[in-house]
């Protein structure tokens, strides 16, 4: 018989260099699959050392799936191209912006405001995020559901994320996205 767990570790790789990083749980992900992360070798040879190789931004605009990076507060320090086109936002409508504002989350704009209401404790894309930053531990392809409060009516957006932590920022992955 099978070990389970074992058959949900999935391989991690360096993202730069394709390095062998070991494995790390998902709920959903099968041991064939790759997530990916940042060796502390590139980290400290290419991404994060002014002046030397590409910048953070650079580097992360040639990753194949839309990437935010977030600080601790949950603000949105930097995004991808690829996660620009996605949302629909410019970079001065994501950077420095947190993420209920990004995704239009209904709860955003209460008087308790950003992470402060009964249902932000609740939300997934906070208690991810928040467990990846204080734990280091990656999740790959969470199923998040929000309502969101556009223009229009309210509607419901659907989507998978993958978080790593990389120093004081963790890295979030939108795999998959339906409104």
């Amino acid at each position: 018989m099978q070990n389970k767990f074992k058959k949900n570790r999935i391989k991690k790789v360096c993202a730069c260099c394709g390095k062998y990083m070991g494995r790390v749980t998902s709920k959903n992900g099968s041991e064939n699959e790759i997530t990916h992360g940042i060796c502390g070798k590139c980290k400290d040879n290419l991404l994060f050392q002014k002046g030397v190789g590409a910048s953070l931004g650079v580097f992360l605009d040639n990753l194949k799936r839309p990437i935010l990076a977030v600080d601790r507060e949950g603000i949105i320090v930097i995004a991808n191209d690829k996660a620009k086109t996605l949302l629909q936002n410019g970079l001065s409508k994501i950077e420095g912006h947190n993420g209920c504002e990004l995704f239009e989350c209904i709860y955003a704009r209460l008087p308790e405001g950003f992470g402060n209401t009964v249902y932000c404790s609740g939300c997934t894309i906070k208690r991810t995020l928040m467990e990846t930053y204080v734990t280091g531990r990656s999740f790959l392809k969470i199923p998040v559901s929000l309502n969101r409060d556009t223009s229009k009516d309210p509607d419901k957006i659907n989507f998978l994320i993958s978080t790593v932590k990389n120093n004081d920022l963790v890295f979030v992955r939108i795999d998959h996205m339906t409104a």
